[in-house]
């Protein structure tokens, strides 16, 4: 089983379906759970039923690949009685690339695909956690996957001026738009100041880095 690797942080208030692969004999059946942990917490799980056949084998998506399923392929092979005459691995991969009989033998495992559904919110940013398994004669198969969030707030606050450009002296206003039951706090410096110095400034790093009682 394996699920997919995502390099890019997901975007808030977007629905993310996560590839997972997994490995089974034809025509089974088994109930895929997973769960979606924040801080060692569970934040929400779910299940899906799984029913493989014959006509959902993915394999041939694979079938030349070097790898299946994030794994090397293993073959062993007996030790020759002499090992000087053991031929080298760049020539066995050389042989077996310009044989198209050695390709084809090659054996890959049926392989099957499902989608898991997960609603990104503010709830699981920066980072959660995503566990999938099941259980199939008493042996439970899984696999984790930390997944990045874009830094974002329950709370939405948007704040603008009524003018882009003002001259010194002449009055303008703020026009600030958040969402129910937010509570907003307005600074005004000068922007001399934060080119000096910008250590004081709030920024989503800084607010997603507070301690957590």
């Amino acid at each position: 089983m394996q699920l997919e690797t995502i390099n890019n942080a997901i975007p808030c208030g977007t629905q993310k379906d996560v590839k997972l692969l997994f490995t089974a004999k034809q025509d089974t059946h088994f109930k895929l759970t997973y769960q979606v942990l924040r801080l060692g917490k569970v934040v929400y799980s779910g299940t899906q039923e799984v029913n493989f056949n014959t006509e959902d084998d993915v394999s041939s998506k694979y079938e030349n690949d070097n790898e299946l399923i994030n794994s090397s392929e293993v073959q062993v092979v007996p030790e020759p009685d002499d090992p000087s005459s053991s031929p080298s691995s760049s020539s066995e991969d050389s042989d077996e690339n310009s044989c198209p009989s050695a390709r084809d033998s090659r054996y890959v495992p049926p392989i099957g695909e499902v989608r898991i559904p997960i609603n990104v919110n503010a709830t699981l940013s920066p980072s959660f956690t995503l566990l999938v398994f099941y259980v199939k004669d008493r042996e439970t198969i899984a696999d984790s996957q930390k997944i990045e969030v874009e830094k974002c707030f329950q709370n939405k606050v948007d704040l603008k001026f009524k003018n882009e450009v003002k001259q010194p002296g002449t009055p303008t206003s703020l026009k600030i738009t958040s969402s129910p039951n937010s509570l907003c706090g307005i600074k005004v410096t000068d922007k001399s100041v934060s080119l000096l110095d910008s250590s004081d400034q709030l920024t989503p790093d800084k607010v997603t880095n507070l301690p957590i009682n």
